[in-house]
């Protein structure tokens, strides 16, 4: 049961905190025809403002921020080497891309933000946890569910999925993945996150997670109680415990980022953004982007 997206414009105060490195990804993929007469992919910078655009229309937010992975090596490289040892080089034509992404930023004034050794799920993090101090009303908007776990932060998540968007809050989440929010790092420490390159406790399956976390509280409750178990299944959980909350640390969103708020929080809000002004105009113009 997915919960539609409505007209949230007469919160106020609301801001927009965008995984751009996701947005761009999937704009790549279902644009990848689009060139301009020369012979310049565009497609990914096309749906990526599109997508903003809708977004703008849908909640008129007073900023919106774009956040970015700024390379492939992080501080969770450090910690576990095959940490996203998985993915594939980005093409040159998406790379180009990006950089057209951030001059369309600037040129509207939408901040875009990307740090060393920190990915943009923890800008994100860090950005919307802290925008509450600041009497904003922060909505994260992703593809990535990792990010649901802000929720229980009391952050409003939307993910991007192939049906749609989709809001959620603690009900429906906990309505799909029978557990509470509170355990989703546990739950996704088990699992694993094959685009992450995490292999979770072999064995341990969605349903088996769930059925354990509906029975023990936390990782540490599970493994207090390990001789409850019984068989492969136990034997795994044993010999996967080091592996097991080294995983939950790698999925753990940083939520307190040493970021400049006042500035990203406080200046570009009074700010504001423009996406009609004549530089704007000129950019899209010239690589032949038609937005209506």
């Amino acid at each position: 049961m997915h919960r539609l997206m409505e007209d949230y414009r007469a919160k106020g105060n609301i801001i927009l905190i965008v995984d751009g490195t996701n947005l761009i990804f999937r704009n790549y993929f279902v644009h990848s025809y689009r060139k301009t007469g020369s012979g310049i992919h565009t497609g990914g910078l096309y749906g990526t403002i599109r997508s903003l655009q809708s977004y703008v229309n849908s909640f008129n937010p007073i900023q919106v921020y774009i956040c970015f992975d700024k390379s492939e090596y992080t501080f969770r490289s450090k910690m576990y080497p095959d940490y996203k040892m998985n993915r594939v080089e980005r093409d040159i034509e998406l790379l180009n891309q990006f950089s057209m992404l951030k001059e369309y930023c600037n040129l509207v004034n939408f901040p875009f933000i990307e740090v060393d050794l920190f990915e943009a799920d923890d800008i994100i993090g860090s950005l919307s946890c802290r925008a509450k101090k600041y009497n904003l009303h922060p909505y994260v908007i992703s593809g990535d569910k990792d990010l649901l776990q802000l929720i229980n932060k009391g952050i409003d998540v939307m993910h991007l999925s192939n049906k749609g968007p989709v809001l959620y809050d603690k009900s429906l989440f906990e309505e799909e993945y029978n557990i509470k929010i509170e355990q989703f790092i546990d739950y996704k420490a088990l699992v694993g996150d094959p685009s992450d390159n995490i292999p979770g406790i072999p064995g341990v399956g969605k349903k088996t997670a769930a059925k354990l976390l509906q029975e023990y509280s936390d990782l540490e409750e599970l493994y207090g109680n390990i001789e409850d178990l019984k068989g492969k299944q136990k034997q795994s959980i044993i010999d996967n415990k080091d592996n097991v909350f080294l995983f939950r640390d790698l999925l753990t969103i940083k939520c307190e980022m040493d970021l400049d708020y006042d500035d990203y929080l406080l200046r570009y809000t009074q700010e504001g953004f423009n996406l009609k002004n004549n530089p704007v105009k000129e950019f899209l113009k010239e690589l032949e982007i038609n937005l209506v």
